[in-house]
């Protein structure tokens, strides 16, 4: 990791000395506008995603360059990045930076599969300048995470944060103006529960989860974890769920999560079964007719109760709408509950 942040400062330094030099003013910031992608010229990858980049669900812009180490280690990750999350709606477009084109064809085409997003190049500066230069940096690799024709999050793809930015994001569950708001008060509510001061934590908690309760959804769980494991109050934690559930009766995908939390979730003392079926219906309930999340999630409750028949026909369901792309994500779950459900037939039928 040391020669990863080495090689970081190498490329800004040699980036601002042979490309350009940034002035200071910064007018783009998290929050902002995405400026345009016009005048990008596409290397790889089908031009028409071009004009639906800041349209995508969530595009993570990557100014990159052949000639710097660093860019090209973050290459892999992006691109599993991509492989993994496409079907969700992630688009990923790397915008090269180096001076002529001829080295950015070549190095795209030896990457090939390993390279699979898509990359442009920016000939004139353009759209470094519209970018970059206006958020006031100067060193590569530089990423920009946009939603909602938003940036999101400026840094770098190797900093800690990136995926789990990402995937935030693309859960409408970070916002670049009330996430870091709500961080210090979060913060705050640990510390009060880790020294047994559980009314001002579940405070804090209340305070943040006011701001937007979708975008703060995790300070909601993280509220039941309390209430749960550190006050140790079973009562209290399932009537916060059952709150949870009435609170976010209209999010199929809250309470999808949530269903999966009550049922699964690995470091939870113990389990709600009853109240994890209750989100999840609720979850089907709230979806539209496509959605398959919803049904997986009820798939894994009624698993898990041990309804292994229904729990396969349900999963069955989900995979049926799922998109061809996202099939893959339902699959090994539909193949698990199809042969408990056929264990369970021929031991009735024994």
């Amino acid at each position: 990791m040391n020669s990863i942040r080495r090689l970081i400062v190498v490329c800004a330094a040699v980036f601002t000395s042979s490309a350009m030099v940034f002035a200071q003013d910064v007018t783009l910031k998290a929050g902002s506008a995405a400026p345009s992608l016009e005048g990008l010229e596409i290397v790889s990858g089908d031009p028409e995603l071009l004009n639906a980049a800041l349209d995508a669900k969530v595009t993570v812009v990557e100014f990159w360059a052949t000639w710097c180490p660093p860019c090209k280690a973050a290459i892999p990750h992006l691109n599993e990045l991509y492989k993994q999350l496409k079907p969700q709606g992630l688009l990923i477009l790397g915008v090269s930076t180096d001076k002529t084109r001829p080295p950015v064809d070549e190095f795209v085409r030896a990457k090939g599969d390993s390279m699979s997003y898509l990359v442009g190049w920016d000939k004139d500066e353009a759209i470094a300048s519209r970018w970059m230069k206006a958020a006031g940096k100067s060193g590569i690799p530089c990423s920009m995470i946009v939603a909602n024709k938003r940036i999101v999050w400026i840094g770098n793809p190797h900093d800690k944060k990136f995926d789990e930015i990402i995937r935030l994001t693309m859960s409408g569950r970070y916002d670049p103006i009330l996430t870091p708001k709500s961080e210090p008060s979060i913060a705050a509510a640990r510390k009060a529960a880790n020294v047994g001061n559980f009314k001002q934590a579940y405070n804090h908690l209340d305070e943040v989860i006011a701001l937007d309760p979708k975008v703060m959804f995790d300070a909601a769980l993280l509220k039941y974890r309390i209430l749960l494991d550190q006050e140790h109050n079973a009562a209290g934690a399932q009537a916060w769920a059952q709150k949870m559930i009435e609170d976010y009766g209209g999010e199929s995908s809250e309470l999808s999560e949530f269903a999966v939390f009550l049922a699964s979730a690995p470091d939870l003392s113990s389990r709600d079964l009853d109240t994890a079926k209750k989100a999840a219906e609720a979850a089907v309930e709230a979806s539209s007719s496509v959605e398959s999340a919803p049904l997986a999630a009820l798939a894994r409750v009624q698993f898990l109760k041990g309804d292994v028949t229904a729990a396969y026909a349900t999963q069955r369901k989900a995979f049926q709408l799922a998109s061809p792309e996202s099939k893959s994500l339902y699959k090994t779950d539909l193949d698990a509950y199809k042969a408990a459900a056929a264990r369970a037939k021929a031991s009735v039928g024994g």
